[in-house]
């Protein structure tokens, strides 16, 4: 997994950076969250989701996305608010 800072926020236009300085430009949505995501904030999520446009994410027990069956899944995610760990996972349609 891939650490990566909020950079900036417009809407659901996300900016995030690795490591290296990447800057990745992606539309997300989180769903099922109580906390509002920030600028600042640390999201961890595999390479090949940063390939992706268009992201959606809720928590695990959402039946909209596939059952994840360990967590090396590809499809999880983990947000870091306020130092809080946020798993989620991709949801579809």
């Amino acid at each position: 997994m891939q650490k990566l800072v909020i950079n900036k926020i417009d809407n659901y236009n996300y900016e995030l950076q690795d490591k290296d300085n990447k800057i990745y430009n992606i539309n997300m949505e989180f769903y099922d969250l109580d906390k509002i995501v920030q600028v600042g904030d640390i999201l961890y999520m595999s390479e090949d989701l940063l390939k992706e446009k268009i992201l959606n994410f809720g928590s695990l027990d959402n039946e909209c996305g596939k059952v994840i069956m360990d967590s090396s899944d590809k499809d999880i995610v983990v947000l870091v608010i306020n130092n809080e760990k946020n798993y989620l996972k991709r949801i579809y349609g």
